[in-house]
């Protein structure tokens, strides 16, 4: 912990550190109470307009706040498998990622931007930061791209860019200002709120789903925050999305929340692309041996805590294997929880590889969340292995459950609710075969690139549009 301070003030001083630490004592765990939760429907399937692949060679930079191996999140997981997919194409490809390394650990400074550059399977990955950022540089927008000139050069004379394609906008809007300033195209995918929350979940402090930022005036008034100004930020955001050739979203519920408060803001739903896995034992459909598993970050807003609590009343045939990592603190309070509990295995950060196997030897896979999901790659990746979930009433999750089928829902927070599904469970298993299309994903992004190297607008280019659902 105390390195880990230390790192952050030498990049970012000591004042900086200072004001972060006192607005984050300020405030609480954002989790959402139950009586505020905010879901959107399951809906049918709808098909994208097929749209033809670019016949010549495309280059893509990917932008987002980290990426592997400092993040192993959703966003970084969805990066990666579009680059990879394009590199198998035989297309070019970089990924542009922020990092907060200190200044001995980059290898070169241009424009005063620290760099350095490697490869992960292959892909090449610049990660970066200013030499000396400001601290609200991780929930701000900023408010033009200058500071990343001699960077953005260096980057466009290497890789002669076609297209950008923001995955994240923390900590690097900058670069999207820098393409918006210079009318180079570029490419947004929400993967969640921080467009429109500096907090990024899209819950307020007291606890209440966000009823809207009315242009950041109720950010301001709800969620104080000492570092920036909140008005100014909703506008700087509003522009990079509307200069964007494309917007796009994983699922139903994200479009929802932009249109709501961005209304001539195209949104394209595009879900991810999760690779089918076969399903595994227990095909006969006879009681089930109890085996639950959770699979994601060890963070309070993913509600773990509160597993852990239903777990404790399940029969004493049951197990519970828990993969992640997270938080020191948070884990610690998790370990205690659960301590004496024999039945309840923690089995740490892990490759995808064994993730997969995990699903496959699993009953049902549960996702506690208490915040609202923009996809859930947990939750589609479970669906995809034939497993059968439990999860939280809330967010996009609704949207890929077949409740009875493929999963029981249950109200986020209520352990005594996610006991009674998690019982039930028992007698079921994922009866609802789910046709996958894993490529269907990348046709589609190479489509909007392919549109935007002919000089052609991706804005219109599917005819499920706004109604494009979740698969």
């Amino acid at each position: 912990m105390f390195d880990k301070v230390l790192g952050l003030i030498q990049t970012y001083g000591i004042i900086n550190v200072a004001v972060q630490a006192v607005e984050k004592l300020r405030t609480p765990k954002r989790c959402i109470r139950q009586d505020t939760v905010m879901v959107s429907e399951r809906c049918a399937s709808k098909n994208f307009e097929k749209m033809e692949e670019p016949d010549k060679q495309i280059a893509v930079i990917f932008v987002l706040h980290r990426f592997f191996p400092d993040g192993c999140g959703g966003t970084e997981q969805f990066t990666k498998n579009l680059a990879s997919e394009l590199k198998k194409r035989d297309h070019k490809v970089a990924v542009c990622a922020y990092s907060e390394y200190e200044r001995h650990q980059y290898t070169d400074c241009t424009g005063g931007i620290l760099w350095r550059m490697e490869e992960v399977d292959g892909i090449p990955v610049f990660y970066f930061r200013k030499e000396r950022p400001k601290l609200n540089l991780i929930k701000d927008i900023e408010a033009n791209g200058d500071d990343y000139t001699g960077f953005m050069e260096m980057l466009k004379e290497r890789y002669k860019p076609d297209v950008f394609h923001f995955t994240h906008m923390s900590r690097v809007s900058g670069i999207a200002q820098y393409c918006r300033q210079n009318g180079i195209p570029y490419v947004v995918t929400i993967t969640d709120f921080f467009a429109l929350c500096h907090y990024s979940v899209y819950v307020r402090k007291d606890g209440c789903f966000c009823s809207g930022s009315c242009e950041g005036r109720m950010c301001a008034e709800k969620c104080v925050c000492i570092t920036m100004h909140q008005t100014d930020r909703y506008e700087r955001s509003k522009e990079i999305l509307e200069t964007a050739e494309t917007v796009t979203a994983p699922s139903r519920f994200v479009m929802g929340i932009f249109k709501r408060e961005l209304p001539e803001l195209e949104v394209k739903v595009i879900p991810h692309s999760i690779k089918a896995v076969n399903a595994g034992r227990n095909p006969d459909g006879k009681r089930n041996s109890g085996r639950f598993i959770y699979v994601g970050s060890l963070t309070p807003e993913k509600g773990v805590h509160t597993l852990i609590q239903a777990f404790s009343q399940m029969p004493d045939f049951c197990a519970l294997e828990i993969y992640g990592g997270g938080r020191q603190g948070y884990v610690k309070k998790l370990r205690k929880a659960a301590a004496g509990d024999r039945r309840v295995t923690f089995a740490g950060a892990v490759s995808h590889e064994m993730i997969e196997r995990a699903y496959l030897d699993a009953d049902c896979v549960v996702i506690p969340s208490e915040v609202p999901e923009t996809y859930c790659m947990v939750l589609h990746e479970a669906l995809a292995s034939g497993r059968f979930v439990v999860a939280s009433r809330i967010g996009a999750i609704p949207e890929a459950v077949a409740e009875g089928r493929s999963g029981l829902l249950f109200e986020p927070g209520n352990a005594g609710d996610l006991l009674e599904k998690m019982l039930a469970s028992l007698n079921l298993k994922n009866t609802e075969h789910r046709d996958l299309d894993p490529l269907s994903e990348i046709r589609t992004y190479l489509g909007i690139y392919g549109r935007i190297c002919q000089g052609e607008s991706s804005r219109n280019a599917y005819t499920g549009g706004e109604e494009g659902t979740a698969v």
